[in-house]
């Protein structure tokens, strides 16, 4: 009896036992797909997320699914018994990007399997593209525009991710510029520009590079090459030759080289006009203008002189008709006291070889013309009498009172004095008195020669009308503007050439005339006086 019911109560035990155990086995209750939830966007390695109702799941499986796929792709499981949670991972980059997927999460025991699933899932594992409009590659110079925009198919891009920069040859970023970017739509994306100095950076080239990430994170970075920044003017050197002593009609030939070590020479942007060849007497300044390839100016300036140059006529004649005439130009950017400075390069046919000018003060732009004159100037009222070889002008700007003093070498052609039957010792330097209306002899003394010419010296204070002619001839003093006559009771001064042949022939005469008398005379008052002695 005992044992009967031994054995009831351990059936009844039993029985509960497996009940029990059913129960308990038979409590899960649902699954649900924490992430990606719907509507959620995913790239890269991602990590799924599953919880369930119950308790006992013995298997959680992730699955996924979208509109261009025909059956569940399993992704990855969980095997872990228990209550979870329960994650994997899968890396999404062998999925298509899409706005359209659905995961589904399944979790199972021996008895019971439930699902859940979350729909509107985006995919996006592919960075955004860049479009650089602007620059285009090339060579830039101060204000440079960057504008790009960025697109992304999937998510887009944010207006916070946008920014460039640029590069050097070795990599060194010097700039880095952030923008606001305005979105527009879905198919235009994000507009960005950005503009800055470029003064702030060396000049040289460099690599724009621009760089863009979307709303996961995928990031673009795209470089516009050669982009070049020159903000130095280039450098150019004009000349025209020849320099001076040109005869009107005749051609003038101009030059402009120009160089920039940078971006280049634009050489259709480079021109200069140069005075016609029928130009007028005078010095002219033209320019030359030139652009390189960055938009950077530069100019050069050259200088030449006009003239007309006849064979000057050294006659003395002292006409006041329209003289031939010869100028050239000096040119001093400064001038300072205690350091003489020098004109020169004047044509043999002016009759001076050079001007040595010294200041009280320093002056600046200072402009030194000498004009040589066939005949008289008619600007002068006086021609020197006498025998003329150049007449000439020295005037200045710049100048005014700062002249301390000047000294003045002159050369007289030795062809002309012979010509002439003078003396290199008759020649001087007179300046006129346009006051007094008289020439001043400057006493100009002898200095050197060479096998054409004799050179001579001046000192003066002031610069006017001179003339080079013989010494000794004493001018009258020049009629009234009223044309009546200023005539002295002081006869005119003999001028005597103390180097003519005539005049050693009658000086020898006299002189022997003189001796002849001396000696008659001396014979004469002997004689008397020996008679006188005889008585």
């Amino acid at each position: 009896m005992v044992n009967k019911k031994r054995a009831l109560f351990l059936g009844t035990f039993l029985l509960f036992a497996v009940l029990f155990l059913a129960l308990v086995s038979s409590t899960l209750a649902g699954v649900s797909l924490v992430s990606p939830a719907a509507g959620a966007s995913i790239s890269g390695t991602y990590t799924f997320n599953a919880a369930i109702t119950g308790t006992n799941s013995t298997n959680v499986t992730f699955y996924w699914w979208n509109s261009t796929g025909s059956s569940w792709k399993l992704l990855c499981y969980n095997a872990t018994t228990g209550t979870g949670p329960f994650t994997c991972s899968y890396d999404t980059t062998g999925l298509p990007d899409s706005t359209t997927n659905t995961f589904n999460v399944t979790a199972v025991n021996s008895t019971v399997t439930t699902t859940d699933n979350n729909t509107g899932v985006t995919i996006d594992n592919t960075v955004p593209v860049i479009s650089i409009k602007s620059p285009a590659s090339g060579w830039k110079r101060q204000n440079i525009t960057i504008y790009a925009n960025s697109t992304d198919a999937t998510t887009n891009v944010t207006n916070s991710t946008i920014y460039f920069w640029f590069g050097n040859s070795t990599g060194n970023f010097s700039r880095t510029l952030f923008s606001n970017c305005n979105y527009a739509n879905s198919a235009t994306g994000f507009n960005c520009s950005a503009t800055f100095n470029s003064t702030n950076l060396a000049d040289g080239n460099y690599t724009l590079w621009i760089n863009a990430s979307d709303t996961l994170g995928n990031v673009k970075n795209q470089s516009k090459a050669l982009i070049g920044v020159d903000n130095s003017a280039p450098n150019g050197i004009f000349s025209c030759s020849p320099y001076d002593l040109i005869t009107t009609g005749n051609t003038i030939t101009c030059t402009c080289a120009v160089s920039d070590y940078l971006s280049g020479v634009d050489s259709s942007q480079t021109s200069y006009t140069a005075h016609p060849s029928t130009a007028n007497l005078g010095t002219y300044n033209p320019l030359c203008t030139f652009v390189d390839n960055a938009g950077n100016t530069g100019s050069a300036s050259a200088n030449y002189s006009v003239l007309y140059v006849p064979s000057l006529s050294n006659s003395g004649s002292g006409s006041s008709s329209a003289a031939s005439q010869i100028s050239h130009q000096n040119l001093f950017s400064t001038i300072v006291a205690g350091t003489p400075s020098f004109a020169s390069g004047f044509s043999s046919d002016i009759g001076v070889k050079q001007i040595e000018i010294n200041v009280n003060n320093k002056v600046t732009n200072v402009q030194v013309t000498v004009t040589g004159y066939s005949s008289k100037p008619s600007e002068v009222s006086v021609a020197k009498s006498g025998k003329v070889f150049q007449y000439f002008r020295i005037a200045t700007q710049n100048l005014g009172a700062n002249l301390s003093v000047a000294v003045i070498e002159i050369r007289v052609n030795k062809t002309w004095i012979t010509d002439n039957n003078l003396n290199y010792n008759n020649m001087t330097l007179y300046k006129f008195d346009n006051s007094s209306e008289v020439w001043n002899d400057l006493n100009a003394t002898y200095s050197s020669q060479d096998s054409s010419y004799y050179y001579y010296n001046a000192t003066v204070t002031s610069f006017s009308y001179f003339v080079i002619a013989e010494k000794g001839i004493v001018e009258n003093v020049a009629q009234s503007s009223a044309g009546t006559s200023n005539e002295t009771s002081t006869a005119t001064p003999i001028s005597v050439n103390v180097n003519s042949v005539w005049f050693w022939i009658i000086l020898s005469i006299v002189a022997i005339a003189i001796v002849v008398v001396a000696v008659l005379l001396f014979f004469k008052i002997r004689k008397k006086n020996s008679s006188i002695i005889a008585k």
